[in-house]
């Protein structure tokens, strides 16, 4: 198949866990990649390993999303080299959890320039500068996107500013409503905790309702869903259960979360 034929994926976050697994995933299917990470080295590797043991093509940007100037330039660069491409994975991001008043200034900001302020930007040149097929916009979140939990703004605040934007986009554009999808996991088995946090108390409390999945496996999910778009997907379907007693018995749920003692490790684990 010609580089002209391959669909065009892009994947943000590509140079480790769920977004290296579904590179290295799509790659068995004939595409052409291109990797978004601040982490030059790896995506190297990951190229290098794609393009020569697979019939895919992969390409790398080297870029801070937090820096909008520097993201702005990738993405001219990505548009002028390969045009706009067919799917688009927003799948980098990172947080911290703690009492709010003590966080510093920076922990607020970063995990909102890299989840929404960068993945709003992508967003908007992409649909700017469509030619004839409307790409689709994918973005990988959390519970956080859906359950607004106490000691945790900054990872949270961002995911759920993400399911309004999803949601006015698709009012905006609502003949491509399906091409705006959000795809939510609970706990995947990658080093998110150890790079943007200690492994809190709380995370083996709630594991033991919403099971831990592999990498390999949300990467799947995603592959699923850029093979059948729709707006939302949630994995595993507990996890729907969960946000749906949020959703419409609330008190349930915090009567739930305060029996497992959920609001006091989470406030220890960052005090």
């Amino acid at each position: 198949m010609s580089e002209e034929k391959k669909r065009k994926i892009l994947i943000t976050g590509a140079s480790s866990g769920i977004g290296e697994a579904l590179a290295l995933r799509l790659a068995s299917k004939n595409n052409f990649l291109i990797l978004i990470s601040r982490s030059s080295n790896k995506l190297q590797s990951i190229c290098s390993f794609i393009n020569s043991t697979t019939a895919s093509t992969a390409v790398f940007y080297e870029c801070d999303l937090t820096n909008i100037e520097e993201l702005q330039i990738c993405l001219k660069n990505i548009l002028k080299n390969y045009g706009c491409p067919d799917v688009i994975v927003n799948n980098a991001g990172n947080g911290t959890n703690g009492k709010f008043e003590n966080h510093e200034i920076q922990d607020l900001i970063k995990p909102t320039q890299l989840s929404i302020q960068a993945g709003m930007i992508i967003t908007w040149f992409f649909l700017k500068y469509r030619k004839k097929t409307f790409p689709h916009f994918i973005f990988v979140t959390s519970p956080a996107s859906y359950i607004p939990l106490p000691y945790m703004l900054a990872y949270f605040t961002p995911r759920y500013a993400l399911t309004g934007m999803l949601k006015a986009l698709r009012n905006e554009y609502p003949i491509y409503e399906k091409y705006f999808s959000l795809i939510c996991f609970g706990f995947v088995k990658t080093d998110y905790l150890k790079v943007n946090s200690s492994d809190p108390d709380w995370y083996p409390r709630l594991s033991k309702f919403i099971p831990e999945i592999e990498k390999d496996t949300a990467a799947e999910k995603i592959i699923q869903l850029i093979e059948r778009p729709k707006s939302e997907y949630i994995y595993p379907i507990i996890l729907r259960v969960f946000i749906l007693i949020e959703r419409f018995l609330p008190v349930v749920f915090l009567s739930f979360l305060k029996k497992v003692n959920l609001f006091k490790a989470v406030r220890l684990a960052k005090k």
